[in-house]
């Protein structure tokens, strides 16, 4: 084992117990956003006022609103209409999902493209988990909830990159940079999203989604983004594709059968394609 990555993780354990790591903050627009439509009293032009503050999530939602996904003719020309289209729960997510995007950007390259491509993974996942939600309505599960569960299963990578941009051994160490990540980033996703005060059914996810032995009785996001992102590896040597997914419980929470689910889907992929685009890639 490196003795970077020994150390490394040391330090960042060290850390998270001592609650003094420096961790990515969320821009303060989400957190409005959400507090307003959680408020009883907040109308659709409060929703609005809010998102006006925020030009570049402004637009992005002008762009959601008018992607393939949302089936539409007539296009929206502004985030009043945006709103309207897609109702406050998606716009709220949507412009959760947008903020979480500026914090995938770093000063040097090295970490600028890593952080872009855990973006980018983190997308890929999320189409898949939209499109998933959308075909098992069923169970209870919202698409753009399910989306922002997809968005958020590998945040815990954030700071542990940020962590790197500050530790050049660490950073010119890619076996350890990804061996810390592998196994930190799940109790760092959890510590990260209680911080940023997300709902219990959120928070499980970056912390449970690689424990493939998981029980329940009922679907929830985990599932859907555990399946999501077994998929993802398709066509790949990733160890995970090893793993016996008829052992899998959340194939049967969300009945899906994992003997065909990874088979070509040009439906499916055209789906999720199309989320891909609403969502915005790096």
């Amino acid at each position: 084992m490196s003795s970077v990555f020994e150390t490394v993780f040391s330090d960042l354990k060290t850390r998270i117990k001592e609650d003094t790591l420096t961790l990515p903050t969320l821009p303060e627009v989400a957190f409005q956003i959400r507090d307003t439509a959680e408020n009883e009293d907040s109308t659709m032009n409060d929703i609005v006022r809010v998102l006006q503050k925020d030009p570049a999530v402004c637009a992005e939602l002008v762009r959601c609103a008018n992607s393939a996904l949302m089936r539409t003719v007539n296009q929206c020309r502004d985030v009043s209409g945006a709103v309207n289209r897609m109702g406050v729960d998606t716009t709220v997510n949507v412009a959760m999902s947008q903020a979480m995007k500026r914090m995938f950007q770093a000063t040097t390259d090295a970490v600028d493209s890593r952080m872009r491509n855990t973006w980018n993974k983190a997308v890929e996942v999320a189409a898949m988990c939209y499109v998933l939600a959308q075909t098992r309505r069923k169970l209870g599960l919202k698409p753009d909830q399910a989306a922002l569960a997809g968005l958020m299963h590998n945040i815990g990578s954030l700071p542990i990159l940020m962590y790197a941009e500050e530790n050049t051994q660490l950073l010119n160490d890619s076996f350890a940079l990804d061996k810390t990540i592998e196994k930190l980033h799940p109790i760092l996703g959890k510590y990260l999203l209680q911080k940023w005060n997300f709902t219990l059914d959120l928070i499980a996810v970056p912390y449970q989604y690689l424990q493939f032995d998981r029980e329940g009785n009922f679907a929830d996001y985990v599932d859907l983004v555990q399946v999501s992102y077994l998929h993802t590896l398709g066509g790949t040597n990733h160890p995970h594709t090893k793993l016996d997914w008829d052992s899998v419980g959340s194939f049967k929470r969300l009945d899906i059968d994992p003997n065909t689910f990874i088979k070509k889907n040009d439906e499916l992929e055209e789906q999720v394609q199309q989320a891909k685009d609403m969502l915005g890639e790096h």
